[in-house]
């Protein structure tokens, strides 16, 4: 999943919400991940971000519709927004993620040089979102305010209720599993309250917060996977995340799937994807509305389209397929040795930059 930054950067080129929407865009811009982020407070939710990575993500978005349907909701309303954004998010991952998981890796059980490939995926999502943002911006992360984004929406302290029953409808709706769990309310809360706080917490990283998070690291008190979830202060310039130099890379489940596109490449196509499909949700969305929403077989039937518009496949590999395929297939680039370079760093009080070493 590519973070949170060029989640929204790609909602925002995708579709024409104003400013008012974009707590909402944001918001939806993140899709199942906010789920990923509900790691304190219990019951958890994070079976429910897995799933929808897995399967059935189509079919989620077309349950949301028809609750904003029901609702009496037009595509113009902020939840419009919130599901433009969610429709993005899963076109940019099924985009990224073959590149992402070839070039971050991961542990592979009997073979120890792997193991240090714990959460390079996570940060290796987060040096793109730099990278990007610099690329596209020209800014660095302290200065693109997500979270003052987000929180238009909602924060850490204020549930935003009406997405509460409209999350609770989609996964209701498209899986057995949450129709039968009875605390399914309290993980949707609880994934919303744990992913504002995770997104106010990390929102601004500079020396200070680096320097505490270090010396809690080497006190024992929070693990090393720390840096992997937060956004550095820079890409160094000769790593090259966002493959603009067109080195080849592999599909990780087919040594037959090579490629030698960058990041941008792949990014301004999944935009342009995402563009269509919002077109595509939003005419059904109106059609929807102006037939009265109230024939069962007219309801899933569109409800079915979105599905088929979005794609109910995973978001883990880019084929058209349920379940994720196998990686076989990896070439990581040297980010266990960037994050020792970035404590270096720290410890020398150079908060995280390394253009000086």
């Amino acid at each position: 999943m590519p973070s949170q930054i060029a989640h929204l950067l790609c909602a925002t080129t995708s579709t024409s919400s104003g400013a008012p929407s974009r707590g909402p865009l944001a918001a939806g811009a993140q899709g199942p991940d906010l789920f990923y982020h509900n790691q304190r407070r219990r019951p958890t939710s994070i079976q429910y971000g897995t799933l929808m990575h897995r399967r059935g993500y189509g079919s989620v978005t077309g349950e949301m519709v028809a609750y904003a349907v029901a609702q009496g909701h037009a595509p113009s309303h902020p939840i419009g927004s919130y599901i433009a954004g969610f429709v993005s998010h899963a076109i940019l991952d099924r985009r990224l993620h073959p590149y992402i998981n070839y070039r971050s890796g991961w542990p592979v059980p009997g073979r120890e040089e792997t193991r240090r490939y714990r959460s390079m995926h996570a940060f290796l999502e987060r040096l793109i979102d730099v990278a990007l943002l610099k690329e596209v911006r020209g800014i660095a992360p302290n200065t693109y305010d997500f979270y003052g984004t987000l929180s238009t929406f909602g924060t850490a302290e204020s549930i935003p209720t009406e997405w509460v029953a409209m999350m609770y409808a989609g996964l209701s709706g498209a899986y057995e599993r949450a129709r039968d769990d009875a605390r399914l309310l309290e993980r949707i809360r609880n994934a919303w309250m744990d992913a504002a706080g995770y997104y106010q917490f990390t929102g601004h990283v500079d020396g200070e917060y680096l320097e505490a998070g270090l010396a809690r690291e080497e006190h024992g008190t929070v693990r090393p996977g720390w840096l992997s979830i937060i956004h550095p202060p820079e890409v160094p310039e000769d790593l090259d995340v966002l493959n603009l130099q067109h080195a080849e890379w592999t599909h990780p489940c087919s040594s037959k799937r090579r490629s030698t596109e960058s990041v941008i490449d792949m990014f301004s196509d999944a935009c342009e994807e995402s563009s269509r499909a919002c077109a595509a949700v939003f005419n059904i969305w109106t059609e929807m509305l102006e037939s009265g929403g109230n024939c069962e077989t007219d309801r899933s039937a569109a409800i079915s389209a979105i599905a088929t518009t979005v794609g109910d496949h995973n978001l883990s590999d880019g084929r058209p397929r349920k379940r994720p395929c196998r990686p076989r297939h990896m070439d990581p680039l040297p980010l266990p040795e960037l994050q020792d370079r970035i404590r270096d760093s720290i410890r020398r009080g150079d908060g995280g930059l390394l253009s000086s070493g």
